[in-house]
């Protein structure tokens, strides 16, 4: 990411990413014991970077909202800045939290978490 960046604490920025989404892909263990990233989720973590940045998206240095419609050719994604108050003394990432919760309710209050369709994200 670009360091040069103007820092914008006012405004959303919404962008559009052409890509059909995919899954971020776990890490895999090498041969040698190295773990790594997948290939194609490195490569659609730089596509979605690239655009950010080629549509002149700002650096946002507070709390944030992040919002994600996904679609089958692309993807919609705003970005709000929210108030102070919104700081948590919670520190890990809000995604991790609900990648876990999802996880522990498959199989007990659904049969998979692919079911979930809402998360401040849609997929249409």
């Amino acid at each position: 990411m670009a360091t040069s960046r103007r820092k914008t604490k006012t405004k959303p920025f919404t962008f559009h990413v052409e890509m059909r989404p995919i899954v971020k892909g776990r890490p895999r263990l090498g041969r040698r014991g190295k773990v790594y990233t997948p290939e194609r989720t490195l490569e659609a973590e730089s596509k979605i970077a690239d655009e950010y940045e080629r549509q002149r998206g700002p650096y946002y240095d507070g709390p944030i909202s992040v919002e994600a419609v996904f679609y089958a050719k692309g993807l919609d994604v705003t970005i709000t800045p929210l108030e102070p108050e919104h700081i948590s003394s919670l520190r890990g990432d809000t995604d991790n939290y609900l990648k876990l919760l999802c996880d522990a309710l498959n199989g007990v209050a659904y049969p998979d978490d692919k079911a979930v369709m809402i998360v401040r994200g849609e997929k249409r």
